[in-house]
């Protein structure tokens, strides 16, 4: 039993560091909180990446524990002593318990450097109260909201690693010459641009909205995305109001049902929300994140396969092409325009 115990300590040992280093290498420097929350909501991701994984990390892992209990065995089962030790109980002992001692050592060790490629400091900010949060966090329920009589429609484009690194220099960017021109255009008196310095800057990101699902829940929420138990620790709304107890894959769990958001504030006024997305909106938790806050008509890879826009055996990576998913929103919302309820609301 202790045998078994200890190989099953040394294989999570390894298989805990060489995820963290695979994750890295895979998707570069990502937070604490994304790696936790990706951990929760894997349904809907790559296959790809799942073969990767076994091929990398897990079997890996599972090669040097192999290699280890060879071994441990050799050296159990064919007298090889340590010799330099003139008691022979001694020598027995060490023997015993290598394979214990072995295990322990790897598993600090790789605790140790896991921790270290996602960063000590992120894991301190993880589990750090935010002032922010305390004393800003204002909820919209509290809010007085009102909407004019004739409702105008919305139409909001989230761009995916879109960053102002792409304007020139002169615009506040990192390039010789600006590669945005048709969008930076579009920047003038009359436009409201978010930035944090006078040229064409962007916002700047706290823990918990870098990466898509999370991006997505802060823009049309205010809120990062954050464990439940620390979000209900900064606000008075308690740990039950942020409830992501089951899975977050089928939509039926709680997804942080305490905020009241965007999509929630225009459903409450008759507006039809539609989702589009190349991939699917299950990963990252997604579709129970927009069924339950705006109850969207989601149009993911899945649906606008069955919808025949592509066929049924088309795809590119883990969804379709960004040049489709222009395509679709445009026809999309040239149909939603054309409703006789004129209180449309389009993603």
């Amino acid at each position: 039993m202790s045998f078994i115990i200890f190989s099953s300590i040394l294989f999570i040992s390894l298989l805990t560091y060489t995820s963290s280093v695979w994750l890295v290498n895979t998707f570069g420097k990502v937070t604490i909180d994304q790696l936790l929350f990706s951990i929760q909501t894997l349904n809907g991701s790559s296959s790809q990446q799942v073969f990767d994984y076994i091929n990398g990390p897990l079997i890996t892992s599972a090669f040097i524990t192999y290699l280890s209990i060879k071994i441990f065995f050799f050296l159990n089962y064919n007298n090889v002593k340590f010799t330099f030790l003139k008691n022979k109980s001694k020598a027995n002992q060490i023997n015993k318990f290598l394979l214990p001692i072995f295990s322990i050592v790897i598993f600090f060790c790789s605790l140790f450097l896991s921790i270290n490629q996602v960063g000590f400091a992120q894991i301190k900010l993880y589990f750090t109260s935010s002032e922010l949060i305390k004393n800003e966090y204002v909820s919209s329920d509290s809010s007085n909201l009102t909407f004019k009589d004739t409702k105008r429609n919305l139409i909001y484009i989230f761009v995916e690693s879109l960053e102002t690194s792409y304007v020139d220099k002169n615009s506040g960017g990192a390039q010789k010459n600006n590669l945005l021109k048709e969008l930076t255009s579009l920047i003038g008196d009359d436009a409201i641009n978010f930035s944090n310095n006078d040229k064409i800057g962007g916002a700047l990101q706290i823990p918990g909205t870098e990466y898509t699902a999370a991006g997505i829940v802060a823009q049309t929420s205010g809120m990062p995305l954050k464990a439940p138990q620390q979000l209900a620790d900064q606000t008075d709304l308690g740990a039950n109001s942020f409830g992501m107890d089951e899975s977050f894959n089928t939509g039926k769990s709680a997804f942080l049902p305490g905020l009241t958001t965007l999509g929630d504030i225009l459903q409450k006024n008759d507006y039809k929300q539609t989702f589009i997305m190349g991939s699917d909106a299950t990963f990252g938790g997604r579709r129970a994140y927009l069924s339950q806050h705006g109850n969207y008509e989601i149009i993911d890879y899945y649906e606008a396969r069955d919808r025949n826009y592509f066929p049924k055996d088309y795809i590119t990576w883990w969804g379709f092409e960004d040049k489709k998913l222009f395509s679709i929103a445009k026809e999309q919302a040239s149909l939603l325009s054309s409703e006789t309820n004129p209180l449309i609301y389009h993603y």
